[in-house]
C-alpha cells in the first residue's frame, strides 16, 4: 500500500516539476544543490515543497528547521548526518525511496547524495507552522542562518560559523565578504577589503 502511494505522489510531483521552473533555487544559480517547487500555494500554516537534490549540504555545520516537518524520498538515496537525541554524539542512516521521515523543528542534520548516484534524489517536504527561527548548530554554538548564509543571495555560502573571516592583530576573527567575490577564505591580513584568490583586482601592492 505505501509502495503504491510512493508512485502515485511521485508521478503526480514529476508532473509538476516537468511543467514549470523551480519556485525557488537554492546554492549558486549555475550549479545549485537544490530545487524546490511548491505543490500548493505558500501558507502560514501547511505547505508542502518538492525537492530535487543535487549536491550535499554544507559541510560546516548542521542545520535545524523553523518548523516540524514530514518527508518522504520518492527516488534515490541521501545519507543524513544527526545527532543523538541529547546531541551527545553523530549519528548517520541511509534514506531511500519509499521512506518517510519525520524531524522535528530543533532536530539537526545535514544530508548528503549517495554515492554512487543511480537516480534523480526527489522527496516531497511538509512542514507545519512556523515556531522557531532556524540555523546552524557551529562547534562556538548555533548561529542564526543569516548570520551564515550570503547576504548578497539567500541561497549560496557565506560567512558559514567563522571559516570565512579576517583576524585582527590578536587573532580574532571578523567575519567579512569580499569586495570581489562575496566571500573567501581564513587569511592573516586583510587585503584592503578583498579575499587572498581576489586580491589581484585591488590596489594592494603589499
Amino acid at each position: 500500500m505505501l509502495s503504491f502511494l510512493t508512485n502515485i505522489i511521485g508521478q503526480k510531483a514529476r508532473k509538476i516539476m516537468a511543467s514549470r521552473d523551480p519556485d525557488f533555487v537554492i546554492g549558486p544559480s549555475e550549479d545549485p544543490y537544490m530545487l524546490r517547487w511548491w505543490w500548493i500555494p505558500r501558507n502560514r500554516i501547511f505547505n508542502i515543497y518538492i525537492h530535487k537534490i543535487r549536491h550535499d549540504d554544507d559541510d560546516r555545520a548542521l542545520h535545524d528547521h523553523p518548523w516540524p516537518s514530514l518527508s518522504l524520498c520518492i527516488s534515490g538515496a541521501m545519507i543524513e548526518h544527526y545527532t543523538s537525541p541529547n546531541g551527545a554524539y553523530p549519528r548517520k542512516r541511509e534514506i531511500s525511496a519509499g521512506e518517510w521521515i519525520y524531524r522535528g523543528q530543533n532536530f539537526a542534520h545535514r544530508l548528503c547524495v549517495k554515492q554512487p548516484v543511480q537516480d534523480d534524489i526527489i522527496t516531497i517536504f511538509m512542514t507545519g507552522p512556523r515556531v522557531r527561527e532556524w540555523g546552524f548548530h557551529c562547534p562556538n554554538g548555533w548561529r542564526h542562518w543569516k548570520d551564515f548564509v550570503s547576504q548578497e543571495n539567500k541561497g549560496e555560502q557565506g560567512v558559514g560559523c567563522g571559516e570565512v573571516g579576517i583576524t585582527n592583530d590578536e587573532g580574532v576573527f571578523n567575519d567579512f565578504h569580499c569586495r570581489k567575490c562575496g566571500y573567501g577564505e581564513i587569511q592573516l591580513h586583510n587585503y584592503d577589503g578583498f579575499c587572498r584568490k581576489c586580491v589581484e583586482f585591488s590596489s594592494y601592492k603589499g
